[in-house]
């Protein structure tokens, strides 16, 4: 899928080695998380494995978002906020897995092991009873 990716001129690798923010998927959540962060001056990346937006972007009408009375397309939708993202800087690397978060210098460390991303589920932390 890389490959191919690539072959379209999608954007398959991070631009830079560090980021204050990295978003693990470009559905919905995602890019508002993206725009949110990105407005407030911090570099931010997200990283999608397959396009963004998710099943949303391929919904033919969506009527229950807030802003849009009269509903619009899942691919309107989309648009408007890859638009959003990208005005305010963050960066969209598609075609890629996160398999874990590594520290740099102050930078805080989160490293589970395998974090793939259609394991959405609630994990509990080793030696624990908190999620």
């Amino acid at each position: 899928m890389l490959e191919l990716a690539g072959a379209f001129g999608l954007h398959t690798t991070a631009w830079q080695r560090l980021y204050d923010v990295c978003i693990v998927g470009g559905g919905p959540a995602g890019l508002a998380a993206a725009v949110y962060a990105a407005s407030e001056g911090l570099s931010t990346v997200i990283v999608e494995r397959e396009a963004p937006w998710g099943q949303a972007g391929q919904s033919a009408a969506i009527e229950n978002y807030l802003g849009f009375p009269k509903g619009l397309t899942g691919s309107d939708l989309a648009q408007r906020a890859i638009a959003q993202v990208s005005r305010f800087g963050a960066e969209m690397v598609l075609a890629r897995d996160v398999v874990g978060f590594e520290a740099r210098g102050q930078a805080r460390r989160h490293r589970p092991g395998p974090l793939p991303l259609e394991d959405t589920r609630l994990k509990r932390l080793p030696g624990t009873t908190k999620f």
